[in-house]
């Protein structure tokens, strides 16, 4: 009986030993998890962007095709069968 106990005991022990271990390790993970939360957080995902006049919607592409805005005059289009997103970093 004594050595059923006594495995008891060691398993028990090497079970809270790795629950720490996990504990720990969670920690460590969610410190280095970043949410960006202010203006300056989300610049480090900046990018530029150049958008297809050929499939942006041409009530809304700005002549530098950088931005868009509302513009009620429709702006030339060409039609194409694939979008395409171009972008640099």
């Amino acid at each position: 009986m004594k050595s059923v106990q006594s495995l008891h005991e060691t398993l028990d022990d090497d079970c809270k030993k790795e629950m720490d271990r996990f504990s720990e390790r969670a920690k460590e993970t969610e410190e280095l998890m970043f949410v960006p939360t202010t203006r300056v957080d989300f610049l480090c995902y900046a990018t530029t962007l150049t958008l297809d006049p050929n499939t942006a919607n041409y009530n809304l592409l700005t002549e530098d095709n950088s931005s868009v805005k509302p513009c009620k005059e429709p702006q030339p289009t060409a039609l194409t069968s694939s979008p395409r997103c171009c972008g640099k970093k």
